[in-house]
């Protein structure tokens, strides 16, 4: 598993939320967030794919509850997201469980609750090893004493479900008949979610059972009273709206008392990811429910316009006098306005642990999926170097570390003469030799001479790299392939074909200020390598009038919008101009952090010679996502190395300027 900042970084903002939503003395909220996650200030950052607790695998989650005299604040964890191993994070739980019974003025319910887990969660390592995404949440309030822990049940399927269950309550319930009941109904229709407790003590505790529809149909068929009364059927309509939910988006469930053993109450929850309200319709949504229902008001407007918040879940309960509660279940959305330079950075550090994460154990990276077969020479050369750029500009050894094995792995496992190429197969070829040269340079390994010749042979008149020896086309200069490759020259050869590196940057303008690119899609990224090695060679941009208008830019994928990013950096956009951007970029990052790849790499066919007025070839894309991460990651490590410090809604430059 990999680890994330962005998780972290949502979990942090929940926390803000929550002490602005709290009135307890401050470190009250923090340190209850702190208890339910089981985490300390010096934690490492959250495993992706840990927790289910939200659908983005964000392990906290904020409840607001609202009853007919009040608001509360409930705070839901899911403990040890950020522990590696099951075992680990299943004695995580424990200890969190522990902890908080204690601290929440809940030590009568230990023997409950010691029971309920006994029953719930297997007993061999073997058997929990299927948790994969934790084990317990546990949900506490700064408001009151008491707390809820919820076991997770889908590991054990609608059947073992349902098994378990009679087993618990059979063991905590003074009585099992209204269980018992209620079960029988459940049992063929659905599927339990989890299982657990709520309450301080044994007189007020509530055994909980949550579940979800096996397959659709009307509530009716569920034939509980609760759940079919005019209330629910209210709740429903009006949270609904014109919008339906899928069968993970409803979820119930029925509560009994542990201490008479009867049912209590039910819920309904339904998906907010599900009900797609814009963030400014749902307080109207919320309001209508609560004077519906004749509920307090709760706090939605500025949590979801001001504090970067989404509605995860919206509940509704009824317990069996008829009082009703609504519950909002607030999850970290993704901000719409500039990023700051910590969420460039959170989002550029995700980027590089995906990278990290997928190299081979040899040192080398693969991608592609070409008539001529898969991709490394190429790959492990330009993702190396990505890794080498952003670790020796951040201080990230990890990063290094990686680059320095894909290096190794390129000059031990080499199969040509002189040069790398696509893979074993191709040949060598000017923009795998450049890129491998590139790495090695960074890290500041020597560079052979023989490799330095084989750029040199390369090299045409018309001033430029030709990437292979041909046939046709492939032959001539090719200016994508160019910058790096001069780059990669010998100093002396650099001095030589000075004059004809310089012809062929003026040549391959365009009227709209971009360089042709002969393998590739769009412009983009060969007019980022080439402001790069400019700026690399301390060689100013040239200072030519643009004899056409640059058009409407058509950016659909994450490749081209990273570079195009680049390209306005290495011209000294200002943050202001960068912004809406870097949001757009950041919006196409994956959970694991990867930005997707897309087929922009084109294999132009060897007869056509000017493929940006009229291309020929089939196009590809970077399956593994490959370089299109490396990439974002070679722009974004210019972004912050550059200086970017975007100012927040009402912040000006300066004040942004001195946050850090």
């Amino acid at each position: 598993m990999t680890r994330s900042a962005r998780l972290t970084r949502k979990v942090r903002q929940l926390i803000l939320v929550a002490h602005g939503l709290s009135n307890t003395p401050e470190g009250t909220v923090p340190s209850l967030c702190q208890q339910v996650l089981a985490i300390s200030e010096d934690s490492q950052d959250y495993l992706i794919g840990a927790s289910c607790l939200n659908n983005d695998g964000v392990p906290l989650q904020l409840c607001l509850s609202s009853g007919s005299q009040k608001t509360t604040l409930r705070l839901i964890g899911d403990p040890g997201a950020h522990l590696v191993g099951i075992e680990a994070r299943y004695r995580c739980a424990w200890d969190a469980l522990r902890s908080c019974l204690v601290s929440r003025g809940a030590i009568a319910l230990s023997e409950l609750a010691k029971n309920t887990l006994d029953r719930l969660i297997p007993c061999t390592e073997e058997e929990r090893s299927r948790y994969r995404h934790g084990f317990v949440w546990i949900a506490v309030s700064p408001d009151h004493a008491g707390l809820a822990f919820y076991v997770e049940a889908a590991p054990l399927g609608q059947v073992g479900g349902w098994a378990v269950a009679d087993e618990w309550l059979n063991g905590i319930l003074s009585s099992t008949r209204s269980a018992d009941e209620v079960l029988a109904k459940l049992r063929e229709h659905c599927v339990v979610a989890s299982m657990g407790l709520e309450g301080s003590e044994p007189r007020n505790c509530r055994a909980k059972i949550y579940f979800r529809l096996a397959r659709p149909m009307p509530l009716d068929r569920l034939c509980l009273d609760l759940l079919r009364s005019e209330e629910v059927r209210r709740f429903l309509h009006l949270a609904m709206g014109k919008f339906g939910v899928n069968l993970n988006g409803l979820v119930m469930s029925v509560g009994f008392s542990v201490e008479t053993g009867e049912l209590i109450d039910v819920k309904v929850d339904l998906c907010g990811h599900c009900l797609a309200y814009e963030s400014s319709e749902w307080p109207t949504v919320v309001e209508h429910l609560v004077r519906q229902f004749g509920l307090a008001s709760l706090p939605l407007s500025d949590v979801l316009t001001h504090r970067n918040c989404k509605i995860a879940f919206i509940g509704f309960g009824l317990d069996v006098a008829r009082k009703p509660r609504l519950n909002v279940y607030l999850n970290a959305a993704n901000p719409q306005d500039t990023p700051t330079r910590d969420e460039v950075a959170d989002a550029l550090e995700d980027g590089v642990r995906y990278l990290c994460a997928l190299q081979q154990d040899d040192g080398r990276w693969s991608d592609y999926r070409l008539p001529v077969g898969v991709c490394d020479q190429w790959i492990t050369a330009y993702v190396g170097l990505a890794l080498a750029q952003y670790g020796q500009r951040v201080d990230c050894p990890s990063a290094l570390a990686a680059a320095w094995q894909g290096a190794e792995w390129l000059c031990t496992a080499r199969c040509y003469p002189a040069g790398w190429g696509y893979n074993s197969i191709t040949g060598p070829d000017s923009d795998s030799t450049a890129m491998s040269l590139g790495l090695l340079r960074e890290l500041g390994w020597p560079i052979q001479s023989e490799d330095q010749a084989f750029l040199r042979r390369q090299w045409r008149p018309e001033g430029g790299l030709a990437t292979y020896g041909g046939p046709d086309a492939w032959g001539c200069a090719h200016w994508d392939v160019t910058p790096w490759g001069y780059l990669g020259l010998s100093t002396e050869d650099q001095h030589t074909l000075r004059d004809s590196f310089l012809h062929g940057l003026y040549a391959n303008r365009m009227a709209d200020g971009m360089w042709r690119a002969y393998w590739w899609r769009n412009p983009y990224y060969s007019t980022f390598l080439t402001l790069e090695v400019l700026d690399e060679l301390g060689l100013p941009e040239p200072d030519l009038a643009r004899t056409a208008p640059a058009g409407p830019l058509e950016v659909d994928n994450p490749f081209d919008l990273g570079c195009l990013i680049g390209v306005k950096c290495l011209r000294s956009a200002p943050p202001e101009c960068l912004g809406p951007h870097l949001r757009a970029l950041l919006a196409w990052q994956e959970a694991d952090g990867r930005w997707p790849g897309h087929p922009n790499l084109r294999v132009t066919d060897p007869s056509c010679y000017t493929p940006w007025e009229k291309p020929v070839g089939d196009y590809y894309a970077d399956e593994a996502a490959t370089i299109t991460t490396a990439t974002v990651v070679r722009v974004l490590t210019r972004v912050l190395i550059t200086g970017y410090n975007a100012a927040r809604p009402g912040e000006n430059s300066s004040t942004a300027a001195t946050r850090r």
